[in-house]
């Protein structure tokens, strides 16, 4: 398996939702085989093994910081329980999420301490640009 991201347009049929002024709109999601990314119309894809689902929507979530270095931004995802956990609704439980949860909250302060303001946000799997493109 190919450690190369793959990078390509998204069509446009997929459509996208309404951007907040001023911040960069990143879409992410996992699977048990890719990690998945839309910023721009622009589909970065990298492939995982050996982790959970859960795991790979963290890693998903990790790549849309990349993807946002240096930018505000707003990262939608389609899993609940990862948002909830990183906007402190959910308590993290397992040992190995709570590694993923931890950088993703590091990355998160590392930024705010830029003061560049970045936003979580849940959206169910249909809105998702990056959940479609791993249907």
């Amino acid at each position: 398996m190919t450690t190369e991201p793959f990078c390509g347009r998204l069509p446009t049929e997929f459509g996208s939702l309404p951007k907040k002024e001023f911040m960069e709109t990143i879409y992410c999601d996992g699977s048990l085989k890719y990690i998945c990314c839309v910023h721009n119309n622009e589909i970065t894809m990298l492939p995982v093994e050996d982790m959970s689902h859960n795991e790979a929507e963290y890693e998903a979530i990790l790549l849309a910081l990349d993807i946002a270095e240096g930018k505000e931004a707003i990262i939608y995802s389609d899993s609940q329980l990862a948002i909830r956990q990183i906007n402190g609704g959910y308590r993290v439980k397992n040992e190995k999420i709570r590694v993923k949860w931890s950088s993703v909250i590091k990355v998160r302060e590392h930024r705010a301490e830029k003061g560049l303001k970045t936003m979580f946000e849940w959206i169910p799997r249909g809105q998702n640009q990056a959940g479609l493109v791993l249907e």
